[in-house]
């Protein structure tokens, strides 16, 4: 069994783009390398990639880190496809550990790695709790759920899916508009693409795992570790998450809760940004976006039918 590497990328820094697909070619055992520059300005030219007849460079001119990721999956001819981010160095054993997950784990859809950070300024210890929204992900053991609930729905950093349940994936988006914009969009750190694959996942009858054998490292730049920028990563991963609850049917918040979180996002500016209540307060803020996003789009859609 062969992979398909995809590297779906927006204005990287090209020295550590370089890093990540070098990590890539020296994996034991050969795959395709599929980079998708999704919209770059200045565009990725040829030259600024290693040179090396395994890799692909493929525009995506709509936006968003969903169209490139289908656009990536369409390309690959492989079964087993592995994404990617720009700042992600993969373990030499990367792709044979996960071909090898995916023979004994036949009923898996998607599973995710171990996931360290490379942090460019050390975190303060207050952030430690934050951190898994960096998409710091450690996984002490093997996990695999059918339940979407069962603490294992994947973590997009080297996510290893199965081919047919990306295009399964692409097929429900088309019906489904609201999902596509799920995910990042130039300033927009919305970030459920990753989850809603799982739904997909899991809609098929497969499984979503969680693998401590698959590792990386997540290089972590000085301006992901600022308050403000910590704050609005918390405030909209959790409102994509909220909202891809609703649009699974798996929320339906009583007036007693949005009043509370109403409350707790009134009072965030009064909050040190440091303080815990201050992050209870922005994921708070999160739900309530995540709700009206929600009442949007079934408004649009009532309007429309």
């Amino acid at each position: 069994m062969q992979v398909s590497f995809i590297i779906c990328t927006y204005n990287p820094d090209l020295v550590l783009l370089q890093r990540t697909i070098q990590s890539i070619l020296c994996q034991q055992g050969k795959g395709e390398i599929i980079v998708i520059d999704n919209r770059s300005n200045p565009k990725i030219r040829r030259n600024d990639l290693p040179k090396d007849s395994r890799i692909q460079l493929e525009v995506e001119d709509r936006p968003g880190l969903t169209a490139a990721r289908i656009r990536g999956a369409r390309i690959a001819r492989e079964e087993l496809l592995i994404f990617v981010d720009d700042d992600n160095i993969l373990a030499p054993d990367y792709s044979q550990v996960a071909q090898r997950l995916a023979i004994d784990h036949p009923d898996a859809g998607v599973f995710s790695a171990n996931i360290q950070g490379e942090f460019i300024t050390s975190p303060k210890p207050w952030m430690t709790p934050y951190l898994p929204y960096l998409a710091i992900n450690t996984v002490a053991e093997d996990r695999f759920s059918s339940d979407s609930k069962g603490g294992t729905m994947p973590v997009g950093a080297g996510m290893v899916v199965r081919r047919h349940v990306m295009m399964q994936y692409a097929s429900e988006l088309q019906s489904n508009p609201m999902r596509m914009a799920l995910d990042r969009n130039d300033s927009s750190l919305l970030a459920g693409g990753d989850t809603d694959i799982g739904y997909t996942s899991l809609s098929l009858g497969l499984k979503c795992g969680w693998c401590k054998n698959l590792n990386l490292i997540h290089v972590i730049p000085s301006e992901r570790l600022k308050p403000q920028y910590l704050r609005k990563i918390v405030r909209d991963v959790t409102a994509s998450h909220y909202l891809l609850a609703c649009i699974h049917g798996e929320s339906t918040p009583s007036k007693r809760k949005r009043h509370k979180w109403k409350w707790l996002s009134s009072i965030s500016h009064f909050i040190p940004e440091t303080h815990r209540l201050r992050f209870r307060a922005e994921r708070a803020t999160g739900k309530l976006k995540g709700h009206q996003l929600y009442e949007s789009c079934e408004h649009i859609k009532k309007e429309k039918y």
